[in-house]
């Protein structure tokens, strides 16, 4: 009887295919880590730039509303409180190196006291329904106290022309006269009141080590508070109208210095830029240096944050010529 011999191969891969499988494998997951970190990286810069605009928008819509309130409740271009020249928009420049500040200054009628003092009459007042109560020939006792406006022609050539004054009310007598804090306000003169707590005083100012553009509100504020982050620059400039009598027109800009009180009283429009730049350095960003803003020069180090821009012109509704 013969034997059958079975023969099984039982060879397995050779070193050849094993190398070539390797091959293929690592230029396959190379090919995904790389599709991973092309998508990582956009996404990273997606969220960047998201959060960049969503501050600077913010940023624009508290300033805008802000601006717009400028000088509400006392006319056009400044008043005096006791004395003290005080304007809508009053700017401090942080020259060459530093961001500037702005302080915005409006009354708000929306305030409970609004009105509580009635328009001025040669008759007896009548008594404040808030807290500040007044009587004939008797002052405030209680603060805060209540500012009277008036309104006056300039030059009696130019009765368009007006101004309008402030003082903080000492006095109110039941004839003709309304006493002021060093001045009594003439009988022809228009008159509006309104309370300590509805003259509001607006300040925004940029915090460098923190990046974070701040806003304080009084009365209301004790502290600054911090309404966008990532910010890397924040300038000012002004549109003048230095036309006599003043026409309205801006004729030239300011934005390299404090200005003084004839300038302040001449501001008709205010250009704001704001420069946000991101938290980190972003793979795969072109280096790029802080662009020219205002009277700040071009950045003179190349690096790889992520920048964006944001200018805006504001006319104060409430600021006329």
């Amino acid at each position: 009887m013969k034997k059958i011999l079975q023969i099984r191969s039982d060879s397995g891969f050779t070193l050849i295919e094993l190398l070539v499988a390797i091959a293929v494998s690592g230029i396959v997951l190379a090919g995904l880590v790389q599709v991973f970190s092309i998508a990582n990286r956009s996404y990273t810069h997606q969220d960047e730039m998201a959060t960049l605009q969503q501050n600077l928008r913010v940023a624009k819509m508290n300033l805008e509303r802000d601006i717009r309130m400028a000088g509400c409740g006392f006319g056009s271009a400044f008043f005096n409180q006791e004395g003290n020249p005080v304007f809508p928009l009053v700017n401090t420049n942080g020259g060459a190196a530093g961001s500037d500040s702005l302080i915005i200054s409006y009354v708000d009628y929306d305030d409970p006291c609004n009105e509580a003092l009635p328009q001025w009459t040669t008759t007896v007042m009548s008594p404040c329904p808030c807290p500040d109560t007044w009587t004939t020939g008797v002052p405030c006792a209680v603060a805060p106290p209540f500012f009277a406006v008036y309104t006056r022609a300039v030059d009696l050539h130019f009765p368009t022309i007006l101004r309008s004054d402030v003082c903080t009310v000492s006095n109110v007598t039941g004839v003709s006269t309304l006493q002021c804090s060093g001045m009594i306000i003439p009988p022809n003169s228009s008159i509006k009141f309104f309370s300590a707590t509805q003259l509001i005083t607006v300040t925004y100012s940029f915090d460098s080590a923190s990046r974070t553009l701040m806003r304080k509100q009084q009365p209301a504020d004790v502290v600054p508070l911090a309404i966008a982050e990532g910010i890397e620059d924040f300038q000012l400039a002004f549109g003048l109208d230095t036309t006599v009598p003043a026409d309205g027109i801006v004729d030239s800009w300011i934005n390299d210095v404090v200005m003084d009180n004839i300038q302040m009283s001449q501001v008709r429009q205010i250009r704001i830029t704001i420069l946000g730049r991101s938290s980190r350095t972003l793979p795969g960003q072109l280096p790029n240096t802080r662009p020219p803003i205002e009277d700040h020069v071009v950045g003179t180090v190349s690096e790889k944050y992520l920048r964006q821009l944001i200018q805006f012109e504001i006319k104060p509704r409430n600021i006329k010529g």
